[in-house]
């Protein structure tokens, strides 16, 4: 299939990557699984059916029909893994692989540059790709613009959320919880059933074994207490690699996003 791209890292081997009729990444599931360390049937089992594709693929044995699973399937398939470097594999699709594909509509490896140079039609192929992108975001700059106005005339509404929006690096659990369409309180209570965070005081934190991997951290705040003293409290805050991984964790175990679609959740 023309849209088929093979993303090659020294450390993981090949990935095959197509596109499905909405433009969007869809990963081989045999390649996932091999780098993975999982069963490929066992696997498909687990996965969400909706996200599935058999998709022509070009082989040594020739074309064969091959089982793709989309973005949501990925991370599903990645916590079903118990291989070290899974986490690893991650951050280079997430980080790298996706980032590209959505900026540039094509992700350039040495022999699609190759391609590029020496077939007119892949030249084509990557402009009409690019072009997509570019109506796509000017399509999300006018809806910026649209939200930056109701923001302005709701301004009183929004004082809270410029307050804890101060730092560009850091998210309150607040904003994660909302665009899984829960409250904060819910989604914490979640990610301690799920063996994430744990209270400390009035403080929620990170359990160990998910520490040290950047996904949290803190700001003090100032007040006065009872006692009109003045008092400091440590809260924490989830950084964007943190947010990917609630996210991932959300639809892995049916997060809010349940609701979204039948109007159910497991922790709602």
């Amino acid at each position: 299939m023309s849209n088929l791209q093979i993303f090659s890292n020294s450390q993981f081997g090949e990935v095959r990557v197509a596109k499905n009729r909405h433009n969007e990444p869809m990963f081989c599931l045999s390649d996932l699984c091999k780098i993975l360390d999982l069963q490929t049937g066992a696997t498909k089992n687990r996965l969400n059916p909706r996200g599935v594709s058999l998709i022509n693929t070009p082989t040594s044995s020739g074309n064969q029909k091959m089982t793709y699973v989309d973005e949501p399937n990925f991370y599903r398939a990645v916590f079903q893994s118990r291989k070290p470097e899974a986490e690893a594999f991650t951050d280079w699709v997430t980080s790298e692989v996706l980032p590209t594909i959505r900026k540039h509509g094509a992700y350039l490896t040495p022999s699609a540059i190759e391609e590029v140079l020496t077939n007119p039609d892949t030249i084509i192929r990557i402009a009409q790709q690019l072009k997509s992108e570019q109506t796509r975001r000017k399509a999300a700059e006018v809806t910026a613009h649209i939200q930056g106005e109701i923001l302005k005339k709701n301004a009183p509404k929004v004082n809270y959320y410029e307050a804890v929006m101060q730092s560009d690096t850091l998210i309150c659990t607040n904003i994660i919880a909302k665009e899984l369409g829960l409250s904060a309180l819910t989604l914490n209570r979640a990610l301690n059933r799920l063996g994430v965070i744990y209270r400390n005081g009035t403080t929620w934190v990170l359990y160990n074994k998910h520490q040290g991997k950047g996904y949290t951290g803190t700001k003090t705040h100032h007040y006065t207490n009872s006692q009109g003293l003045p008092a400091t409290q440590i809260h924490t805050y989830w950084t964007e690699k943190g947010r990917q991984f609630i996210h991932a964790l959300a639809q892995q175990h049916g997060i809010g996003y349940q609701r979204a679609v039948n109007g159910t959740s497991n922790y709602n």
